[in-house]
């Protein structure tokens, strides 16, 4: 990372994306990754970047914000997509560098890892990563 100043990243998965192609078809999937793609570019403040980032899996990209405010906009991405024709939800994973992670590569592990959680813990939810830093890395 080139900057000391926060950078959130928010990863998100369609809960049950199989169960989805398997009832309505692939065409229908394809429709619903075009439908959450758009309720996120909707959602996103302006200078985040959303994208796909494999799969049924999407990242956004959060500069300049704190944790707090990344969970504010999980939540609202919760609700938007919620709202999207075919019955769909997502679970979302929040990391944030300079607390979470260190560099680009812990901070997506990070952000995975939380995704997971939110999956495990029955979905349609947001799982902040938990502090996982040791105390040295921390130190200025």
């Amino acid at each position: 990372m080139r900057t000391d100043q926060p950078v959130n990243l928010l990863m998100l998965d369609i809960d049950h994306f199989k169960q989805i192609n398997d009832t309505y078809g692939h065409q229908t999937g394809d429709a619903v990754l075009r439908a959450v793609g758009r309720r996120l570019g909707e959602t996103v403040r302006v200078g985040d970047v959303v994208a796909r980032y494999g799969g049924e899996e999407f990242a956004i990209v959060m500069p300049n914000a704190d944790t707090e405010d990344a969970v504010v906009l999980a939540d609202r991405i919760l609700r938007a997509v919620e709202q999207i024709d075919i019955p769909v939800t997502v679970s979302i994973g929040v990391a944030t560098y300079i607390r979470h992670a260190t560099d680009g590569s812990s901070l997506v592990e990070a952000a995975d890892r939380a995704l997971y959680e939110s999956k495990r813990a029955g979905r349609n939810r947001t799982t902040v990563c938990a502090d996982t830093r040791r105390p040295a890395m921390l130190a200025s």
